[in-house]
């Protein structure tokens, strides 16, 4: 597979990532990603 890179992550890893694509994409708002995701909002 040239071209391809594979990225590993843990589960809570790839939980962070989805949480902060729903913020980004305005499907829920920065203060619940940020509760969700269990870190703060700045």
């Amino acid at each position: 597979m040239v071209g391809k890179d594979i990225i590993m992550m843990s589960l809570e890893e790839l939980r962070r990532v989805r949480v902060i694509k729903q913020a980004i994409d305005k499907v829920i708002t920065q203060r619940k990603a940020a509760e969700v995701a269990e870190v703060s909002e700045r």
